[in-house]
C-alpha cells in the first residue's frame, strides 16, 4: 500500500464511522449503522499509538457532529444575522468542541488495546456520554428514535442504557475475522514480536552447548 494512502484511510475510515452515526439518528433514520457506527474506528485505530488514536477519534467526532449540527448554519444565518463566514466558523467550533468524546474515546480504546472490544469500547462511550458536558447535549441513542422496542430499556436505564446494546456489536468475535485480531474479542491487539535469530551458532540452544 502506498505510504500517502496508508496514513490517509484511518481518517477516511473514522470519517465513515462518524458519517454512519449521524446517518443512523433522525432525519436520516438509518438505525441500523449505529450497531456498525464503531467498526471503521476500531479498525482505523489498530496498531495506533493513544495520541494518534485521539487525532483518528477527534475527525470521527468532528464529522459526526457537523453532520448533525448541518442546520446550524441556516439558522445563524436566518435568525442570527450572522454573516455565512461567521455561521461556518460557530458550525465547526461546536462540531470540534463536541468531538471531545471521540477523541478520549479513541485515547480510550488504544489504551486499553488487548481488552474485549464488545465490552471496552461501549463502556467508554457510555461513560463519556455521562462524564462530558455538551453545549447540544446527545447521545447515541438518538440513533434509536424511532424504535420503540430497542427504546424502552431507556425508561430504567435513561439513554445511557441504550448506547450500550448499540455499540457492543464486536466484528472480531469471529475467529476467522482479521478486523481486530487473532483472538475472539481481541482490540487493537499487537502482534507479538518476532523473535530474532541467534546471533551465534553457539547461542544456539537447537545446535546443543558445544555448536
Amino acid at each position: 500500500m502506498p505510504t500517502r494512502l496508508r496514513r490517509a484511510w484511518p481518517f477516511a475510515a473514522s470519517a465513515a464511522g462518524g458519517a454512519s452515526i449521524f446517518l443512523a439518528g433522525p432525519d436520516f433514520d438509518f438505525w441500523w449503522l449505529a450497531s456498525l457506527s464503531l467498526v471503521p474506528l476500531l479498525l482505523a485505530m489498530r496498531g495506533a499509538t493513544p495520541r494518534r488514536a485521539a487525532w483518528i477519534g477527534f475527525w470521527a467526532g468532528l464529522c459526526c457532529n457537523a453532520g448533525g449540527f448541518y442546520w446550524l448554519v441556516g439558522l445563524l444565518e436566518r435568525f442570527g444575522h450572522l454573516p455565512l463566514p461567521v455561521g461556518f466558523a460557530i458550525w465547526m467550533l461546536l462540531s470540534s468542541y463536541q468531538a471531545v468524546v471521540f477523541v478520549a474515546w479513541g485515547w480510550t480504546v488504544a489504551r486499553l488495546a488487548g481488552r474485549p472490544a464488545m465490552l471496552v469500547a461501549p463502556l467508554a462511550m457510555v461513560a463519556l456520554e455521562l462524564c462530558v458536558p455538551f453545549m447540544f447535549p446527545w447521545y447515541m441513542a438518538v440513533t434509536q428514535a424511532w424504535r420503540p422496542a430497542v427504546l424502552q430499556i431507556a425508561e430504567v436505564t435513561g439513554p445511557l442504557g441504550v448506547t450500550f446494546p448499540r455499540l457492543s456489536f464486536d466484528p472480531s468475535r469471529s475467529r476467522t475475522s482479521p478486523a481486530l485480531g487473532p483472538g475472539p474479542t481481541s482490540i487493537l491487539r499487537h502482534r507479538p514480536p518476532a523473535v530474532s535469530p541467534p546471533a551465534c551458532r553457539s547461542c544456539d540452544p537447537s545446535r546443543g552447548v558445544n555448536g
